[in-house]
């Protein structure tokens, strides 16, 4: 007894999670940017330009405190492109960290799958080892992420790999319960015999848990029942010991059939023990799937220490008959486990004082009846265990052959679904790397927009600065306007005021709307505090009725072990009651789901209203806020109205004021939408409801289904029964049926040989095509240089010409400039003709331009299409390796498969079936399967009862419980309605309120805009005006001097005049040279009688004349510029400066004032005119 406790608390302490499973599960890296450097930090934040442009100073595979790479961060943060490009600029893969993880192994951490696949792609290590013995497929079993692992498979990763713990893959999966993950690695050609260091199974792990489907999984796929660990403990000891039951009684049952059957000596009591636990169809022995005859003596001996355990526990509460006497012998005969002999001895003697207890009845003549009876009945056993044994052989061998044939079968269909994923896998490859293209150029247009808004940011604040500077101009002017601008301004006061009032009466009505608004949501948190208390008592409620459906699970619980117990003797009535319990448990898991379901709600809602309240308070300060905002605002409309001198600054204030108004209304926008949404949020609230509703009514449809289907596999069970006698016509035809698929698995040989050939034919084929591939990639690398340099030198040359016609421009220039200077009409003939052929240069030199632009245009569409070339060249040798792999898996599959048929062909010639010996065993089978079948009804039709009192008793709990649940759900639901209307309601208000208040405020600002237009154009006008007025009358009083002065000193030196050469003069007014405008008013006709001499009357009165008339002729002009000054339309008068041969200059000269622009036409009328 002391060993059997040491036992259970040795099986209490142990956990198979032992190893280190939340630093495998452990997600990302805990970062600090201070640090990282600069190329971590790029990875760490995606940014791909920065590691690009880090790339080329720094080495990419430098390592930080922790020995982490850039790549190692990129993987664990999903940046593709980042570990695109890092894997493409040759960055070391097989780095590891501190914790000896590689980039490959973070990448599966995180779950990147796309960063695993580009590693693979790239051949990383699949195999590499962290610090705990962890591969990448251990945490790929561990997440579960099956497209992760199948990648890993399909780049060679060890699906047998173990770590320090001594798990492997397969068993990291059984123990966190991926049933899925198990069968994909039982698939892949997982071991499923494997050890840890306490050499413990994935059997005995999933059996100590009491994963049932998972001992169901490992079971079809032949795990080893008779395995024990360091302990000496099977995978039935973890069961029982943990009180798992119905994993020991599935470990039992496969251990049955996989069972070799006795020999002739012991055959009767070999049978009697086992039809103690045996299903009917395995008592009549006619299970193709029976076990074989070379099995070791330490499988017997555990199968009979497990059956000796299941026998002990049936007999404990069910009454004893005959057989236990045999079984006491043949358990007195067997070995017992060293580690459980207490007790077994104490199980022998409460059968043995069980057996006295009843022998005391049988005595007298009855015994004796009993006694001949059980004689003939143990002949007539022993004959038909003979011919048991011979049926049982060829059964196994049949059933042997039947297996590996679907075997063969699976792994033709495994072949054939991985190439199906395989294409799949191929799909979304392009599909994402179409979509990547698409978001490649959805990058580039943005960049492009942003860089065109860039432009035009910078244009506008360009445009600002210039306003600003017009505006300090303008500031002193508008100082001068004030006078002008009150009497408007009493009047636009007026208007404010009356808007002022307006706007006093809209706060007031938005004052009295946010304080109803307050109301309401006073009151609604006072009705949610009151649905809160009532959901809180609705759970108390619901809890007590979870508690008293415990204590009626547990009672049914104790009920179903009571009738186990009792039906322990008949598979078929055990096989009914674990289905029963297992649709119980499942049923009471899904109502504790749900009751969860309902907290999480219940919780949800209580954050609702927690929500709801904060909610409030920030609608009350924002309304607070509104409020000062608006009464500062007023305050300050009034200061501006008050002191307009500063209106510069007021503006800006109005301005910013307008735009909190703005921002105001946005949040408040924000806050409806937010109230939308927790109206849909409530409204999704009742559809749940209505779900959970649902799902009750489904569950009781379900239990009615149970029942139904609890009745039909009764009479399914009755008709096993009778379709006993037709299994041996069956196996004659099964037999027949298997040289049938002997055939047609050598017909199948022929094919997969043909297309092992075909197979290998096309890879020549690949090997050839790619060779091509390989050369035409070598050209089209040597013509991507060639064009390079092409393209570089092209350049080259376009920056010569650029250089030659800058150089020709200049010469132009220094042409033009020299021509002006001298002003001969010669040196203007050679600067047109030089002008000319320079332009002739510069039209040949832009025909050279744009043929090598056209010529750089085709280079480049060339590169692009050996890019693509090039593109479509990698993409098939990938292919092609996809191919060459996928051929060496179905050369491996083919050789599995001959090796397997070669098998089976050996097996089938081996067995020959006895068809009399069939035929015999068939009658016996049927004489006892009658006989039990009888049994087996009555103790089920007594089950059948008490289920079906139980049944009425839990669908009368669970007709109130839905009864209630419709009462407060329906009862919610209005509720919930009712609040929606009120808050469609307010909505409806608060919208209408706040378009009413938009209108106004863009019609305040319309006014606002128009005023300020009016000021800015008067202003600008006056200032024109005055500068105009002033530089005119400072020109011309300067002009009136010099003339005269020059008038002057011209006649006091007369005799100055003769030697003047009139021809230059002349050629000088006519060319129109350098000179100032008075110089060539006085020409040749004002100096040329000078030269004469004693004519000096005669100049006199001409000088005089022309006074006169030059001084009405300016009076006249100034009156005409100033009407047309104040009529703001500016003068064009006839030969304007565009006209002149000095303003032409080639189109160099300096642009000039509009004052002196206006002087210089008006002397060239004079000119004109009066020929001066």
């Amino acid at each position: 007894m002391k060993k059997i406790f040491n036992f259970t608390k040795k099986k209490k302490g142990f956990s198979p999670n032992t190893s280190d499973t939340g630093s495998v599960l452990s997600v990302g890296y805990d970062l600090k940017e201070k640090d990282l450097g600069k190329v971590h930090k790029a990875a760490y934040g995606g940014d791909l330009a920065k590691l690009k442009h880090l790339a080329k100073k720094n080495d990419i595979n430098q390592l930080d405190k922790e020995n982490r790479t850039a790549l190692h961060i990129a993987c664990a943060n999903g940046h593709t492109d980042v570990v695109q490009f890092l894997v493409e600029s040759k960055a070391k893969l097989n780095l590891c960290d501190n914790q000896n993880r590689s980039p490959l192994m973070k990448a599966v951490q995180c779950q990147q799958e796309r960063c695993v696949a580009t590693l693979l792609e790239h051949d990383a290590e699949p195999n590499l080892v962290d610090i705990n013995g962890n591969t990448a497929l251990h945490l790929a079993s561990c997440i579960p992420a099956f497209s992760t692992a199948m990648l890993l498979l399909e780049h060679e990763a060890n699906v047998n790999a173990q770590n320090k713990e001594g798990y492997s893959p397969l068993t990291m999966a059984v123990k966190e319960n991926h049933a899925e993950m198990v069968e994909f690695l039982l698939k892949e050609g997982a071991d499923v015999n494997t050890k840890d260091q306490g050499h413990r199974s994935p059997l005995m792990i999933a059996a100590c848990n009491g994963q049932i489907s998972m001992v169901r999984l490992l079971l079809q796929y032949d795990a080893d029942i008779t395995l024990k660990d360091n302990n000496g403990w099977s995978s039935d000891d973890y069961a029982v010991m943990n009180g798992h039951h119905a994993c020991s009684h599935l470990i039992i049952e496969h251990g049955t059939k996989r069972k070799s059957m006795p020999s002739p000596a012991h055959a009767p009591a070999k049978k009697k023990r086992a039809s103690m636990l045996c299903s009917p169809s395995e008592e009549a022995g006619f299970s193709l799937g029976g076990p074989a005859t070379d099995k070791d003596d330490v499988e017997d001996n555990s199968q009979t220490e497990s059956i000796s355990r299941a026998s002990k526990s049936a007999a404990d509460d069910s009454w004893p008959s005959s057989d236990e006497e045999d079984e006491l012998d043949i358990t007195q005969k067997k070995h017992p486990k060293l580690n459980l002999k207490n007790l077994m001895n104490a199980s022998k003697k409460g059968k043995n004082d069980a057996v006295t207890d009843l022998e005391k009845p049988w005595s007298g003549p009855e015994a004796k009846c009993e006694s001949e009876n059980q004689r003939a009945q143990d002949k007539l056993t022993g004959e038909a265990a003979n011919k048991r044994e011979a049926v049982g052989g060829l059964s196994q061998k049949l059933a042997k052959a039947e297996l590996r044939a679907n075997g063969l079968e699976n792994e033709v269909h495994r072949i054939t679904m991985s190439l199906a994923e395989m294409e799949h896998v191929v799909a979304t490859l392009q599909r994402d790397k179409e979509q990547i293209g698409g978001r490649v150029k959805e990058l580039e247009a943005t960049l492009q927009t942003e860089r065109e808004q860039a432009g035009r940011v910078c244009a506008r604040q360009e445009t600002l600065q210039e306003r600003l500077a017009a505006a300090q101009s303008e500031a002193m002017l508008l100082r001068q306007q004030l006078e002008e601008a009150q009497n408007k301004g009493m009047a636009k006061e007026k208007a404010v005021t009356d808007a002022q009032e307006r706007f006093g009466d809209l706060l007031a009505k938005l004052r009295s709307d946010g304080e109803e608004r307050v109301q309401l949501v006073e009151e609604r948190s006072k009705e949610l505090a009151t649905k809160a208390a009532d959901l809180r008592d609705q759970v108390y409620k619901l809890e007590e009725e979870k508690n008293d459906r415990e204590t009626s699970l547990r009672q049914l619980q104790q009920e179903l072990a009571d009738s186990l117990k009792k039906l322990s003797m008949s598979e078929a009535s055990l096989e009914v009651n674990t289905r029963y319990r297992n649709d119980l448990e499942e049923e009471k898991a899904r109502l504790l789901k749900d009751m969860d379901r309902l907290k999480g709600k219940l919780e949800e809602s209580e954050d609702q209203y927690v929500q709801a309240e904060r909610r409030i308070k920030a609608l009350k300060s924002s309304l607070d806020e509104k409020e000062r905002e608006v009464v500062t605002a007023s305050q300050k409309l009034q200061e501006v109205l008050s002191a307009f001198a500063g209106s510069d600054t007021t503006i800006k204030q109005l301005e910013e004021a307008v735009q909190r108004l703005e921002i105001e209304n946005a949040r408040l926008e924000a806050a409806a939408k937010q109230q939308t949404n927790k109206i849909e949020a409530l409204q999704k609230g009742v559809q749940d409801s209505a779900m959970v509703r649902n799902r009750l009514e489904d569950l009781v449809t379900g239990l009615q289904c149970s029942k139904m289907t609890l009745e039909d596999q009764l009479s399914q069970e009755v008709q096993k029964q009778s379709m006993l006698s037709h299994n041996a016509q069956d196996s004659h035809a099964l037999w027949e049926e298997e040289l049938k698929s002997r055939s047609k698995l050598g017909l199948r040989l022929a094919e997969l040989e043909k297309e092992k050939g075909e197979l290998s034919s096309q890879m020549e084929l690949e090997k050839k095509k790619a060779k091509k591939i390989g050369e035409q990639k070598k050209s089209v690398d040597t013509r991507l240089d060639q064009e390079m340099k092409r393209n570089s030198e092209l350049q080259k040359e376009m920056y010569r010409l650029r250089t030659l016609v800058k150089t020709a421009k200049k010469k132009l220039r220094e042409q033009d400039g020299a021509g002006a200077e001298f002003g001969s009409p010669m040196s203007s003939m050679r600067g047109e003709m030089g002008h000319r052929q320079t332009e002739a240069d510069i039209s040949r030199m832009k025909d050279k331009v744009d043929d090598l632009s056209v010529q750089l245009e085709k280079e480049v569409s060339r590169c692009s299409q050996l890019e693509r070339v090039n593109g479509e060249l990698k993409e098939k040798l990938t292919s092609l390796k996809g191919l060459g792999r996928s051929n060496e898996r179905l050369e491996r599959s083919k050789r599995h498969l001959e090796e397997e048929l070669l098998g089976l062909r050996r097996q089938v010639e081996a067995g020959v079936m006895d068809q009399t010996l069939v035929d015999q065993y068939r009658r016996d089978a049927e004489e006892r399967a009658r006989q039990e079948i009888r049994q087996k009804l009555e103790e089920v039709n007594l089950f059948l009862q008490t289920q079906a009192a139980s049944q009425e008793a839990l669908e009368q709990i669970k007709a109130a419980n839905e009864a209630s649940l419709r009462s407060t759900l329906e009862q919610r639901i209005r509720e919930l309605e009712g609040e929606l209307g009120r808050a469609h309601s307010t909505q409806h208000d608060s919208m209408s309120l706040r378009d009413s208040t938009r209108t106004e405020l863009d019609r305040y600002r319309e006014l606002y805009t128009e005023e300020l237009r009016l000021r800015k154009a008067l202003a600008v006008k006056l200032e024109r005006s005055n500068e105009r007025l002033a530089e005119a009358n400072t020109k011309l009083m300067s002009e009136r001097h010099r003339s005269k002065s020059l008038i002057a000193s011209s006649i006091v030196n007369g005799s100055l005049g003769g030697p003047l050469d009139m021809g230059s003069l002349g050629s000088v007014g006519a060319y129109g040279a350098t000179l100032g405008p008075l110089n060539r008013s006085l020409g040749g006709p004002l100096l040329s009688p000078l030269g004469d001499g004693g004519q000096s009357s005669r100049v006199e009165a001409y000088l005089a004349k022309m006074q006169n008339e030059l001084e009405r002729n300016i009076s006249k002009e100034l009156d005409h510029a100033t009407a047309e000054l104040e009529c703001s339309a500016r003068m064009s008068p006839v030969g304007s400066a565009s006209g002149s041969p000095t303003s032409l200059g080639w189109g160099l000269g300096v642009v000039e004032d509009p004052v002196s622009r206006a002087t210089q036409q008006y002397l060239e009328v004079l000119k004109k005119n009066y020929m001066i």
